[in-house]
This record gives structure tokens, C-alpha cells and sequence, in this order.
């Protein structure tokens, strides 16, 4: 296998016993990159000589017995995540390029426990759109069919992963922008619980989260990243670990000492402070138990932390009320989905639609504001290099009323209340993460429409108003050869169950040869 398509549970393992080095692997993933990022364009800001350095300076703390829990591990983040010296365009030719002044909250978690962040990723204008089309960076396409898109927002750090460009890759989600590319290019892409990674930039709906080829490694990722940063007024403490971890362990970099959980149990789902003895051990004994591919998902909290579905009751929604009409291949899909959890011991309970026309013609009414707002207060020589899909869409800004918007506000809290009614009685819902498979790349809207261009979002974008954590798993494949992925949504701060219930279902089988 190419080093560069090894999960970061298998380099942490190969790192520990020094049959692998940070150095040979970011020179694995930098080669792919030079072989593949013509044909995708997923990245921005490709720094290989920083990479090479922190590389190295990985390669000394394995050597020395100081390494962080994610020493070495090759990973990117979207453009819109601060990364200090680099500025941050937002997918758009408009932006003044001015650099970064510090990490964000995210960016800094991952370089504080060594990761090697080797590049950002693109994303198209302003975040707004669910593919790669940008003014600013080169069209992102999928590496699965390079006539389609990759999805978005997280354009690139989709493409990077299905394209093995390393193992963890960070993307910003506020309708669907993680889950979306993530479903359309075959791999995991986990929207947490609102306010379990900091945000830099919080806003209604806003999270940050793991797009990487196995839950194991989204698990891993999340788990790095979470905690609160004051520069987050949303941003949640880290949950403390069950009575039964000891958050002392070994220094950090220490060989494990086998009292530390496997990523898969239940004791990570509550991890402990970044940097922390306790985090450190618990990272090495994930790596020491190997891949995802021998996960059992004892990662379920609560009543499922044995792995076992029985009684577990999932609520089947296959039709969400608004929007496209369900491609009957991706219904096939995620019916058979339910079938595997079934067999497994669960409940499946087929629901009617949770949100409405109104709830998400709200919605956009209410992004649009915000958006015509944004634009109109540039200068209009960088108004005019706004992408015209998007200065189309916010043109008809001026038309809405103040009870309009107010209107269009008060939906967020209606998708909420709507979600959070069929939690009450169940404790996961499965769906189609888009009711398409992936569409043509030049299109910024699967719709081609300005005027229509949420109608894809549907089954996404509850969650981020209800705040619940939500992840995708790869389940099938169209008859054209594209990803159909399934969305797991489940209860507030069960971010761990959700990824041991994509761990039942996620099949990959062989990475597209781009």
C-alpha cells in the first residue's frame, strides 16, 4: 500500500514502533499530490518545504519520546479555518488577501498535538454553494469522475480524502458543506455537536469537523479538536473521562501502557483536555489497535457502548418534504442501509418529513439578507468579481420586508423544534445525505438556478440549526459508478455514536486510480 493512503491510526502505530517516519510519509502524500492536484485542484496554499520541516521536527519528538497524540499525521484544513501567515480568501476574488494573524481554535489543536498541516483546502465563493466553483481558486472536481463535482463547501478537503492526499482532512459546515462532498466523494464527514470544536468565526449553524476515509480516524480527529476557546462564545468545555480512565498517564509521546481504552470504547467518546497525559495515552492505544477496518463499534454510547443495536430505534426518513425528488437509486440505497442496521438488532421506523417549504424558503430569505449585506458594504470594484450565480441570488435582497426576514430568522429555531421532536422518541435518524449523486462540476448549484439554489440541502441543514451531530457513510454506488452516501443524525454530544453506527454501514472498497 502507498503510505499515503494509511489511516492515522496505522501511522501512529508505524510511528510508536519506528518502522515508519514522518518524513518518508509527507513525501508519500507530496508525491501524490504533484500526481493528482492537476486533474482535482483540491488545495490551497501547498507549503512542501513547511511540510518537510515539521515532518522532521515530528520525526525528532518520536526519537525523543515527546511526541503529541497526532505526531506526524499529514492533514489539511478548508481555507476559511485560519492558519496563521496564510489569508484567508472565502472561495472568492473579492477578498483583500491579508495573512492570517493567528491559528484558529481548530488549526491550533491539530498543530499543538503534531500534526503535519501540509496545505488548506479550496472551497468555492464565499462558502455558498455546494460545489467547487469559485472566482478565486481553480474549479475542485471529484476523483471518483472528474466531470463531476467534488460537493462543497469543503470542496477540497472531500477531494483530498477520497483522493488520499493523507488521512485527515477539516472542512466548516452550516447547511450540509462537511456532509455533502463528503457523501458525493465516498468518505466519512462528521458535523459535531455545535460547540464541540471552537469556531474562530461562530455564526448560527457554523461547525467545523473531520472529512477522513474511516470513523476511526474521524473519531480521532474530532477528539483532538474538541474543546472550548474563548475567541467561541458558543464553544463547549471538554467532557470530562468516565471515573473508569485516569486522566494520569504517561508523558505525552510515551509507549502506552494498556490502561488506556482502544479509540473504539466508550472511554474516548469523553476526552480529555488537549496535551493531556490522558489524551496522549488513549491516542497511542488507539493506534496500537489498529485500523478501522477491525472496529467492532463499541464507540456507541450509553446502552449501545457493547456495539450491539438491539433496540436501538432509528427513525427512516426518506423523503424530506422540499426540495429535488429522491433519485430512486439513492432510495434503494438507504433502504438496504436500514436492512444492514436491522439485521444488526435495530428498530427502523419510516417517518414523514421534518422540515417544510416554509421552513426553507425561510431560511434562504434570511441568508440572503445576510449575504446582500456582506456584498453591497465592498468597494464595487471587488463587488464586481463577486461570482454573478451569487450576485444574482442576493439581487433580490431588496425586495424582502423586515417581517420577511424576521420570518426567515425564526426558522432556525422551527427546524430545531422539528428535529428535536423526533429525538424524543428515537435515537438515531438515517437518511439520504443529498437526494442526487454527484452532479457536473461547472455548475454551482445542482439546480443551475440562482433563484433555486438550496433544493439539494433538505436533509442537511436541520441539523445544523437543531445543533444534533450528524455524520455520512459511503453505502452504495449509482449505476454510473458514483458514491450514494447515507446521514446519520443522532442526539446532542452522541458525536461518537454516530460515527459507530457509520462504522455498520461505510464501504469503500478500492480508491479511485484518478
Amino acid at each position: 500500500m502507498n503510505l499515503a493512503d494509511l489511516t492515522a491510526t496505522e501511522l501512529l502505530a508505524k510511528y510508536q514502533d519506528r518502522s515508519l517516519s514522518p518524513v518518508e510519509v509527507i513525501d508519500a502524500v507530496l508525491a501524490r499530490v504533484e500526481e493528482f492536484e492537476p486533474k482535482i485542484h483540491a488545495l490551497y496554499a501547498l507549503d512542501p518545504a513547511g511540510a518537510r520541516a515539521a515532518a522532521q521536527e515530528s520525526e525528532r519528538r518520536w526519537r525523543d519520546g515527546t511526541a503529541g497524540a497526532l505526531d506526524g499525521v499529514p492533514v489539511t484544513v478548508k481555507e476559511n479555518i485560519a492558519t496563521r501567515g496564510t489569508p484567508v480568501p472565502q472561495g472568492t476574488a473579492a477578498t483583500e488577501l491579508v495573512p492570517a494573524a493567528a491559528d484558529a481554535p481548530a488549526a491550533a489543536r491539530l498543530r499543538d498535538a503534531g500534526a503535519v498541516i501540509f496545505s488548506k483546502t479550496t472551497m468555492p465563493e464565499y462558502g455558498m454553494l455546494s460545489s467547487g466553483v469559485s472566482t478565486f481558486h481553480q474549479l475542485t472536481r471529484n476523483p471518483w469522475d472528474l466531470s463531476r463535482t467534488a460537493g462543497g463547501s469543503s470542496a477540497g478537503a472531500a477531494a483530498a480524502a477520497a483522493a488520499g492526499y493523507g488521512p485527515i482532512h477539516v472542512g466548516t459546515d452550516i447547511g450540509g458543506s462537511i456532509r455533502l462532498p463528503a457523501g458525493w466523494s465516498g468518505v466519512i464527514g462528521l458535523k459535531p455537536t455545535h460547540g464541540r470544536i471552537a469556531v474562530g468565526n461562530p455564526y448560527a449553524g457554523r461547525a467545523i469537523g473531520p472529512l477522513t476515509r474511516t470513523p476511526t480516524d474521524a473519531a480521532l480527529a474530532l477528539t483532538i479538536m474538541t474543546g472550548y476557546d474563548p475567541r467561541d462564545h458558543t464553544s463547549l468545555p471538554t467532557p470530562p473521562l468516565p471515573s473508569a480512565q485516569s486522566t494520569s498517564g504517561p508523558p505525552l509521546g510515551s509507549a502506552p501502557s494498556g490502561s488506556a481504552p482502544p479509540l473504539g470504547s466508550a472511554g474516548l467518546a469523553s476526552a480529555p483536555p488537549l496535551g493531556s497525559a490522558g489524551l496522549a495515552s488513549a491516542a497511542r492505544s488507539a493506534s496500537a489497535g489498529g485500523s478501522g477496518s477491525d472496529w467492532d463499534g463499541s464507540l456507541l454510547d450509553g446502552s449501545w457502548a457493547d456495539g450491539s443495536l438491539d433496540g436501538l430505534r432509528v427513525a427512516l426518513l426518506l423523503d424530506a418534504g422540499v426540495g429535488l425528488p429522491v433519485d430512486p437509486e439513492v432510495t434503494a440505497a438507504i433502504t438496504a442501509a436500514a436492512t444492514v442496521l436491522e439485521s444488526a438488532g435495530a428498530i427502523i421506523d419510516p417517518i414523514p418529513p421534518i422540515i417544510t417549504r416554509d421552513m426553507l424558503d425561510g431560511l434562504d430569505r434570511f441568508w440572503r439578507i445576510r449575504s446582500a449585506t456582506d456584498i453591497a458594504a465592498l468597494p464595487e470594484e471587488r463587488r464586481a468579481k463577486v461570482l454573478p450565480q451569487i450576485r444574482e441570488w442576493v439581487s433580490t435582497a431588496t425586495d424582502l420586508t423586515a417581517s420577511d426576514v424576521f420570518h426567515g430568522y425564526s426558522q432556525m429555531s422551527a427546524m430545531a423544534a422539528a428535529v428535536t421532536h423526533v429525538f424524543a422518541t428515537h435515537d438515531a435518524i438515517l437518511s439520504p445525505i443529498a437526494p442526487i449523486t454527484a452532479f457536473p462540476a461547472e455548475l454551482a448549484y445542482p439546480t443551475d438556478d440562482p433563484a433555486k439554489p438550496f433544493e439539494h440541502i433538505a436533509f442537511t441543514v436541520p441539523y445544523n440549526m437543531s445543533h444534533h451531530p450528524a455524520t455520512t457513510a459511503n453505502v452504495a454506488w449509482s449505476s454510473t459508478g458514483l458514491p450514494i452516501g447515507a446521514q446519520l443524525a443522532v442526539p446532542h454530544h452522541q458525536d461518537h455514536t454516530a460515527l459507530a453506527l457509520a462504522n455498520h454501514l461505510h464501504t469503500t472498497g478500492t480508491w479511485p486510480a484518478i
